[in-house]
């Protein structure tokens, strides 16, 4: 018995030390419950960052240090990239209770498994807002959100270059849809992503024909059967060219020559060049610079039809030609010069005074008094004109009337026609004088009445084809 109770004596002291161990551990263990009831345990990270031994509070303000800087980087098209920080956006950090519910989540029983366990992952949504108004300045102080430096697409098109047609390639051009940009921008802050495409965020506007379309490519086949060609139109110092760059206007579906097009172009062509019957700059005999109104037969005319005939001759063979227009008529002149149309020999006739002027290189030759038109429809019209027709003697006849008549047949010593349809020069004896006001009520049916002496004179000095400057 004695033996029994040494040895238990000896054995006391360890059981003792083991219990206090043991009560150790165990308060080690409960102060650990209780730690780990408001702080993160062991290896553990929050969207990648460890938050081993951190509270609440102190996970979210150190993600809310996170979040200012934070930026968002735009990229683009034609080399766009411009960054923004948190701050040009607003951003703001919103504790929503997601830390709190991880935290909640955790098992704080088996804090000290942690210590020799797995890491512990877990993602967080972003719980983000932006200063909406800050936002939208943001935006649209950006360059690349203005609208005028916005450039639309442009579909892929047919042109003429280097005497072929060919295709050129769409522009895709830089303008943004406004409002795409916006929820794209929101979307990238919302999920805190760090850069943004816009191309690849499709905000941008596209054209809609490219480079590659099927029907340019056949157009351009069939087009350039009528090239290469050109006429370099001559106009003195100046000239106009046609070439592919206007005919392609005027090419069908099928690739054959619309010649309505072509005329057209052809009419239009004579009426920029045509000077006949033109509103035109002269200065009179008393010095004066006036504007001669529209009417007359005298100056510039494309010859139409003959060009038309030229252009698909110039087509047909591929030539390249250099030349002036084919004209119905011509003035001693280019229109525009530093000398006058009509040049420095012509007749001046002032319906207003009731005078003409022959003037030779500059200088009057002859004048006299005359009788025009009577005012109303029979007067004399203003107008740059010429001499069409000159006969010695001939015989004036009138309007036929409903009778069949003509309104008058009169015989004359002197006619000197300036329009077919019956003006001109000529003497007239019945008229007992000349100039002033006659004309007012003793007017002729048009023409221009002059005395058989000044009429034979006349006649006697001018020719075919000399200009006559009418007016008032």
């Amino acid at each position: 018995m004695k033996h029994a109770k040494k040895k238990v004596n000896r054995l006391l002291p360890l059981w003792m030390s083991l219990g206090a161990v043991f009560v150790v551990l165990l308060a080690a263990y409960f102060i650990g419950v209780g730690f780990f009831s408001s702080h993160f345990l062991p290896n553990t990270s929050i969207d990648g960052k460890s938050v081993t031994l951190m509270t609440q509070k102190e996970v979210e303000a150190d993600i809310e240090s996170g979040l200012k800087d934070y930026t968002l980087q735009v990229s683009g098209r034609e080399g766009l990239n411009k960054t923004y920080s948190a701050a040009d956006l607003g951003l703001q950090y919103i504790p929503d209770g997601q830390v709190w519910r991880i935290l909640k989540a955790q098992n704080p029983w088996l804090w000290f498994t942690k210590f020799f366990g797995g890491s512990s992952e877990t993602a967080t949504e972003p719980s983000t807002r932006f200063d909406i108004d800050k936002f939208n300045a943001v935006l649209d102080t950006s360059d690349f959100y203005k609208d005028e430096n916005m450039r639309p697409p442009a579909n892929a098109y047919i042109t003429f270059v280097e005497n072929a047609y060919a295709v050129v390639s769409e522009d895709a051009g830089t303008l943004i849809d406004k409002p795409k940009v916006r929820r794209a921008f929101a979307d990238a802050i919302h999920t805190m992503d760090s850069a943004i495409n816009l191309e690849e965020a499709d905000c941008y506007a596209g054209p809609e024909i490219f480079g590659n379309n099927r029907e340019l490519i056949d157009k351009v086949n069939l087009w350039n059967q009528h090239v290469p060609f050109s006429i370099t139109y001559l106009f003195g110092d100046e000239q106009e060219i046609l070439d592919g760059t206007t005919t392609m206007s005027w090419i069908n579906e099928d690739g054959s020559f619309n010649e309505s097009a072509m005329r057209a172009w052809v009419k239009d062509f004579g009426k920029r060049h045509d000077t006949v019957g033109t509103a035109r700059q002269f200065t009179t005999i008393d010095g004066e610079t006036i504007t001669v109104e529209g009417g007359g037969n005298y100056g510039w005319e494309v010859d139409e039809n003959a060009e038309i005939r030229a252009i698909l001759d110039a087509v047909a063979n591929h030539t390249g030609e250099v030349r002036e227009p084919h004209y119905v008529q011509t003035a001693v002149n280019r229109p525009g010069g530093e000398q006058p149309e009509w040049g420095n020999t012509y007749i001046e006739l002032n319906l207003s005074k009731q005078h003409m002027w022959y003037i030779v290189d500059g200088a009057v030759q002859m004048e006299a008094d005359v009788v025009t038109g009577l005012p109303g429809r029979n007067a004399t019209p203003p107008g740059v004109y010429n001499i069409l027709q000159m006969s010695s003697p001939a015989t004036l006849v009138g309007e036929i009337q409903p009778d069949g008549e003509p309104e008058y047949r009169t015989k004359v010593s002197f006619w000197m026609r300036m329009t077919w349809a019956g003006h001109g020069f000529h003497d007239a004896t019945w008229q007992p004088w000349f100039g002033g006001n006659r004309y007012t009520y003793a007017g002729s049916h048009g023409c221009i009445n002059m005395s058989y002496n000044d009429a034979k004179t006349l006649y006697n000095l001018i020719y075919e084809g000399l200009p006559v400057i009418s007016h008032y």
